[in-house]
Order: C-alpha cells, then sequence, then structure tokens
C-alpha cells in the first residue's frame, strides 16, 4: 500500500509479531531476502503501540501468545484510527477452523498457517 506523499519506491515494511524468537526471526529472515524492512514485536500489547510509531505497511501476527493473543491484538490495531488500515495477516500453527474465523472476525485481512509456506506468504503480503 503506498500512501499518499510516500515516494514513488519505498521499501514496505513488516510488523512481525510473534512470542516465539525462533519463528519471529525466521520470518524476519525470509522477508528481508525479498527487500522487505521490518519491526518486530514479542507480544501483543507491545505490538499495538509499535504499529502506531511505526506504520507499517503488513503486519504478521502470531495468533497464539501469551498475555493478549493476536486476536484481541488485531481487534486493539483495528479499534484504532492510527491502525485500521492496516492490512493484518494471522498466523498459527492451529487447524482449528474456528481460530480462523475468529481472525476474521476480528478484522484480520488473511490468515496462513505455521509453518508458514514462503511463497504463499509473500503473495499475501503483496496482494495487502
Amino acid at each position: 500500500m503506498i500512501r499518499p506523499g510516500a515516494p514513488e519506491n519505498p521499501q514496505p515494511k513488516i510488523l512481525i509479531i510473534d512470542d516465539n524468537v525462533t519463528d519471529r526471526n525466521l520470518l524476519c529472515a525470509q522477508v528481508s531476502s525479498y527487500g522487505y524492512t521490518y519491526e518486530t514485536s514479542a507480544d501483543g500489547a507491545d505490538a499495538v503501540i509499535k504499529a502506531q510509531s511505526v506504520n507499517p505497511d503488513v503486519i504478521l501476527l502470531d495468533v497464539l501468545m501469551p498475555a493478549m493473543n493476536g486476536i484481541e491484538t488485531c481487534r486493539q490495531l483495528k479499534a484504532q484510527e492510527e491502525t485500521r488500515h492496516i492490512p493484518v495477516i494471522t498466523l498459527t500453527s492451529s487447524s482449528d477452523r474456528d481460530v480462523r474465523i475468529n481472525c476474521l472476525e476480528a478484522g484480520a485481512n488473511d490468515f496462513i498457517g505455521k509453518p508458514v509456506d514462503l511463497p504463499e506468504l509473500l503473495i499475501k503480503i503483496r496482494r495487502q
């Protein structure tokens, strides 16, 4: 998404939110290898604050996190004027259909399972 007043060829920025350091680092390595810049957060509460200051082009949001899970984080992001426009792609290893439905009801723009399939993830990021 190119915002008004933005340079013509900005380097897209992704906010990666995942409490698992291994998964977070893997996502960082994958998106940076395709030219994306990134910021990270390990929990939902911090992610909501960071999203306001960083204003990413896309948010990759793990669903299963302690304290504030990804569904509640997504709800908070979509409830705030400063962040509701940012596309959210939720990530989870759960195969439970209700989890996917809850993510979409919370305002997520898309969903991808873990382990993340890189070609699928890149297509979903570009679509946003």
